[in-house]
């Protein structure tokens, strides 16, 4: 399993190229490597991940918040209450505030949204952490309750998520049930302006916003694919924050002068699936011995270049609920051990085989999706093709316009960025590893912060200040 670290470089204002993307019109230009085709929080939302959620958080404001340290803090609700037998909880609203098209932020409003989230048929990508939710009832113009079918310890982080954004039930009544998707009216910090699906999403400041003046007038995400025109265009000043580094790029770019390296750990860990309804996975043996015989270390350090560790639990280790559960020591032998157990042998042609029945596998896995993930399908591979398991390759890269999925014909396998990763040993995860966080330089995350502390969740990674002179907004996030 696999941890994402962010990795950012900000390049300091005094060394900043002199001509800058958004320096006239104080907007900050982020060059993605993810297309934005769709804004809504329903109907497939977000499914090019991490764009699409770094626009909803400016774009749509939710009842709470996380902060930098993952803290829920009050946003749209002021305060609230959870009832005594843990299945309601009561929200009190903050007054005066409206949606981008001036209509009024109430409890209508937030029941109006939490029932969208609880129907499948529109929130078609989050169901899992809204199915726990029974329904919301207004209580007054300022007061909602919503109840759970059982005590539901996660509700806080659900209505938190980017799934949990308020839109507008009057801008939606007037454009259409899925208008959200490429006319987003919400109640965030920032307002559509223009929307080119799959290239350039541009927002500019709302100014009837609730909360602080937004400290942009503007922030522009455009898409670009290709990691080295990212960061060519942040060299030469054509955007502001770049995302998605390769790992093996990361130390010669902290030698680049005017350039400081942020970091934050990642919350979504990645590794190898097991597909356990087909044999041969049903056999707990053969998927421990799978996870015995995966190299971690060297995963760690030839593909991530020691910015990775081994996983201890399916939870990423800053996730609220992480419970260390220990972790798979790299050991071939007891791999080859475990798969004797389970009545495999190595024939004639070095190949395992049970019952005169091969052992085949298909891997599958992304190639350019994920930092490192096509490596780390190969390193796995070359080490189950050691134990006996043969391999035929063939490469399916990401384009531009589409992914694909690479097969290196191994049967039950898949490499997949998950919520909720597999648990170990009953749903069979192969063991990964976990993207150590580099050190903070300067002692401050890479994130605006609000009047008081605390994370804005407003702008992906903006300026924060340094000795010497006031650092304006150039990053570099992997």
């Amino acid at each position: 399993m696999m941890r994402i670290v962010a990795i950012v470089l900000v390049v300091l204002a005094a060394m900043a190229p002199a001509s800058w993307a958004g320096r006239a019109e104080n907007t900050l230009v982020y060059g993605h490597s993810v297309p934005i085709t769709s804004l809504g929080p329903e109907y497939g939302a977000f499914q090019k991940y991490p764009a699409g959620y770094e626009a909803g958080f400016v774009l749509y404001d939710r009842l709470v918040t996380f902060d930098a340290d993952l803290k829920l803090h009050p946003q749209l609700a002021e305060r609230w209450e959870v009832a005594a037998d843990g299945k309601s909880a009561t929200f009190h609203l903050r007054r005066n505030v409206t949606f981008h098209d001036g209509s009024p932020f109430n409890a209508a409003a937030v029941k109006f949204n939490i029932e969208r989230m609880l129907d499948p048929k529109r929130n078609t990508t989050n169901q899992p952490i809204w199915s726990p939710i029974a329904g919301a009832d207004v209580v007054d113009n300022l007061t909602v309750r919503i109840t759970t079918k059982e005590p539901y310890a996660l509700l806080l982080n659900t209505l938190a998520h980017g799934s949990g954004a308020m839109v507008s039930p009057a801008a939606i009544a007037k454009n259409g049930d899925d208008s959200m998707t490429q006319r987003p009216v919400g109640a965030g910090p920032y307002m559509l302006e223009t929307f080119t699906p799959g290239q350039e999403l541009v927002l500019k400041a709302f100014p009837n916003y609730w909360g602080s003046k937004p400290k942009l007038d503007k922030i522009v995400f455009k898409y670009i694919p290709e990691p080295a025109t990212r960061i060519a265009a942040l060299k030469t000043g054509s955007v502001d924050l770049i995302d998605a580094v390769p790992p093996h790029l990361v130390q010669s770019l902290k030698q680049v002068s005017g350039l400081e390296v942020l970091a934050k750990p990642g919350l979504r860990p990645m590794g190898l699936a097991i597909l356990t309804t087909r044999e041969p996975y049903t056999d707990v043996r053969v998927r421990r011995a799978l996870n015995h015989a995966t190299p971690v270390s060297t995963i760690a350090e030839k593909v991530f270049f020691g910015y990775a560790r081994a996983s201890d639990s399916p939870l990423a280790s800053n996730t609220a609920g992480h419970k260390t559960v220990g972790s798979y020591a790299y050991d071939p032998k007891r791999a080859e051990q475990l798969l004797k157990d389970a009545g495999f042998a190595r024939g004639a042609d070095g190949v395992l085989a049970r019952g005169g029945k091969p052992f085949t596998m298909k891997l599958l896995t992304s190639d350019g999706l994920l930092p490192g993930d096509l490596r780390t399908a190969e390193i796995a591979a070359r080490s189950f093709e050691q134990l006996g398991i043969p391999r035929a390759s063939g490469r399916h890269p990401v384009g531009p316009r589409r992914l694909r999925l690479q097969s290196l014909e191994r049967r039950g396998l898949v490499s997949r960025r998950r919520d909720v990763p597999l648990e170990p040993e009953r749903r069979g995860q192969a063991r990964g590893v976990e993207h150590r966080p580099l050190p903070e330089r300067r002692g401050r995350p890479a994130h605006r912060r609000r009047e008081g502390g605390g994370r804005s969740g407003k702008v992906p990674c903006a300026a924060r200040p340094g000795p010497g002179p006031r650092m304006e907004r150039r990053a570099l996030r992997l």
